[in-house]
């Protein structure tokens, strides 16, 4: 096999594995949703682990169990993590959909070290 097409090669399974780790931002519905003021929108997000980091739009929100009030309506590109140094943890990413007049609860669940990766 001749050097370039070993680059080729190695530089093909690096974008594969680059895509596969970040992946496209999953649909996250709400778990449920009840009416609110007509003027406020406001996100829960729970989550089976404590003190996961919670980003909106790349911006740090807090921890859940995390409310966040008066984002403006629209998709908004969640991404969720634990503050693990085990770097084997790789972060979520969802896209959500914050609607005005609505109270909408989220649920992230994030795999346990001993559970098997997909």
């Amino acid at each position: 096999m001749k050097p370039f097409k070993h680059i080729t090669v190695i530089l093909l399974l690096v974008c594969a594995a680059n895509f596969y780790c970040s992946g496209e931002p999953v649909t996250l519905e709400p778990e449920s949703k009840s009416a609110v003021d007509d003027e406020i929108s406001i996100i829960v997000i729970r989550s089976n682990k404590k003190n996961v980091q919670v980003f909106l739009n790349d911006n740090f929100m807090g921890q859940t169990p995390l409310t966040v009030k008066g984002l403006v309506t629209g998709d908004y590109i969640m991404s969720v993590s634990t503050n693990s140094k085990d770097k084997s943890e790789k972060k979520q990413i969802y896209r959500i959909e914050v609607k005005r007049g609505l109270l909408q609860n989220y649920y992230v669940e994030l795999p346990s070290a001993q559970d098997p990766a997909p």
